[in-house]
């Protein structure tokens, strides 16, 4: 066998060292591999663990809560923490319970079974459940979840019905809800809110039973035993400028009882038969109203409950509910020029509005044409609040500019001052029907009706002021020109004087507004605002008397007279033709022309 050459021993050598560079390469790679391997599988297993500690730390946030019946309980609510609320000592002739968790955020969650479901479970600031006993059942089990982040106040309560022994069965509040995920809703919801107004909703009650007794009354659209019942509208107003969570709980204590209800709450209106339970209330945003409902069973011993209180602010801090304007922007800064320019002019109006007639002229002319004009922009478009207001002055502006020219031409004070009665006029009726209980009577919800009325209430001013021209000029200027003033004040300090003129405006832009219940809050601050009301009108009266007494005329004469008689006291006397008297066929048509 022949030897291999030096050549063939090379070549060997360099493939056994490329086999060798290969092996290692692949090993190589696989340690790669396997390291990768390694790094994806701890990955998983710390976020394993990670999970585990989570569902661990969710075990342990699961609290137990003991709150004794008919009791109003007020803890602190951990953020995303489950809280089991036991109640005991239950009597043992109860027919049903009534759970409530009140708080000022949107973020209360409560179920009456461990795992919820959206017939026994809701979420909302003011939560309130139902729950028929069982016969011999002395202690329940129900669960409170704050959803938030942070930590919050609640106040939690269990009231009982029926272990009055003369009102065994009371009536079921929300027992025949047709409208809610709900079985049993007694809870009044706020469907929408907007500047003037504000939706109350609640569910029909069903009528109760003895304890034990199964089944229970069947609720229908037609014949059933609940359109017996007879509902009672409550109202409670929050102290203004306390919108805290001591006041709020305060108010929702007050209103919770069927005693507390009536004893502090303000009856609105009183319902029967087969009412769907829908009612328009009038609001004031960032004033706190506290809403509730009795029902009365007039067929057992007039037994009665009460629905779960909610507190309505017309607006809400919940960034995400769109049904409600915003809390944060209540003061609006184009509000707050509007009423800052109008009572610069109502000063001017209420100690110098007579002097200076052409003002008066002009801001009656533009008070007639521009507060409509701005009611119907801001509330049937989508304009911003800031391009109503600047629409409004621009309509205004246009009405004044009318009447200020049609004086100036013709200088005509009766028809001017007939436009100026018809403006106090509206401002004397819309007092009436807004100050007092006038404005609330049923009757009032026939358009036709409230339109006669109020349109005979604006024509008794000029019919018994219009033979004193100059007495008017100086009541209507006086009375407008302070009510602008206190306008900006009641503006700001969330009072209700602003409203006066607005709200009849709205009856004829909102279609349901002939519906509205129109109850307002009269606090001192109120009173003492209409009281510096009637005193600024009266000083100034006083002041443009004291101002006119030495004018030999009641009202300046005409503009354009003036200028013609200017004209003529200074048309030079040779071009002032001599007037012919006694003219006859032979008067010769030149005379003096020498």
């Amino acid at each position: 066998m022949r030897a291999p050459t030096d050549k063939e021993r090379k070549k060997g050598k360099y493939q056994t060292d490329f086999l060798l560079r290969k092996s290692d390469t692949s090993v190589l790679v696989k340690n790669i591999e396997f390291k990768r391997l390694c790094i994806i599988t701890m990955r998983q297993l710390l976020a394993f663990l990670f999970l585990l500690v989570l569902f661990d730390i969710n075990i342990c946030s699961k609290y137990n809560i003991f709150i004794p019946i008919d009791q109003i309980t007020v803890t602190t609510l951990l953020p995303n923490a489950t809280y089991q609320v036991t109640v005991g000592n239950i009597s043992t002739s109860a027919t049903f319970l009534t759970f409530q968790a009140h708080s000022l955020h949107n973020v209360i969650y409560a179920s009456t079974t461990e795992v919820p479901s959206t017939d026994t479970s809701m979420t909302g600031p003011s939560v309130g459940l139902v729950l028929y006993l069982d016969l011999h059942q002395v202690e329940v089990v129900w669960y409170v979840k704050n959803k938030e982040t942070h930590a919050v106040s609640a106040q939690l309560t269990v009231m009982q019905y029926g272990n009055d022994i003369n009102f065994p069965t009371p009536p079921v509040p929300g027992g025949c809800c047709l409208t809610s995920n709900l079985e049993l809703d007694a809870n009044i919801h706020i469907a929408w809110s907007n500047y003037f107004q504000s939706s109350v909703e609640f569910s029909q009650a069903n009528v109760g039973v003895p304890h034990g007794i199964l089944p229970k009354p069947v609720c229908s659209m037609t014949h059933a035993l609940q359109f017996r019942l007879h509902y009672g509208l409550y109202i409670y107003y929050l102290p203004r400028f306390k919108n805290s969570e001591s006041s709020y709980f305060e108010g929702i204590q007050k209103m919770m009882t069927v005693d507390g209800v009536r004893k502090y709450g303000t009856k609105v209106a009183s319902y029967t038969n087969k009412f769907q339970g829908k009612v328009i209330l009038s609001s004031i945003q960032g004033q706190g109203v506290v809403y509730n409902v009795i029902v009365t069973d007039p067929v057992a011993n007039h037994s009665s409950a009460a629905y779960v209180p909610m507190v309505n602010f017309a607006c809400t801090y919940d960034t995400t509910d769109h049904n409600q304007p915003s809390c944060t922007n209540i003061l609006e800064p184009g509000f707050i020029t509007m009423y800052v320019g109008l009572s610069i002019l109502g000063f001017i109006l209420c100690f110098s509005g007579h002097y200076y007639f052409k003002i008066e002229v002009f801001f009656f002319g533009g008070l007639t044409i521009g507060i409509p004009a701005f009611l119907i922009f801001s509330t049937s478009s989508n304009i911003f609040t800031d391009a109503c207001i600047v629409l409004g002055f621009t309509f205004g502006g246009i009405g004044g500019g009318i009447l200020f020219i049609l004086w100036w031409l013709y200088g005509k004070v009766l028809p001017t001052m007939l436009i100026v009665a018809i403006n106090f006029g509206y401002l004397f009726a819309s007092c009436a029907f807004f100050i007092g209980p006038l404005g609330n009577m049923n009757v009032w919800s026939d358009n036709i009706a409230y339109g006669l009325t109020f349109t005979s209430a604006i024509l008794l001013v000029p019919i018994f002021t219009i033979p004193f021209t100059r007495k008017l000029s100086l009541l209507a200027t006086a009375l407008w020109g302070s009510y602008l003033i206190m306008s900006l004040i009641s503006y700001v300090s969330k009072s209700t004087l602003h409203l006066v003129v607005i709200y009849p405006l709205a009856r004829t832009v909102f279609e349901d507004f002939n519906n509205n219940l129109i109850f307002l809050p009269y606090a001192m601050q109120d009173i003492i605002i209409i009281v510096l009301w009637v005193v600024l009108a009266i000083a100034g009266v006083i002041t443009q008397h004291l101002l006119t007494r030495k004018d030999q005329r009641d009202f300046p004469e005409c503009p354009a007279v003036l200028y013609a008689k200017r004209n003529i006291e200074f048309t030079p006397q040779e071009q002032q033709i001599p007037p012919i008297v006694d003219a006859n066929e032979r008067t010769p048509l030149l005379q003096d022309t020498r």
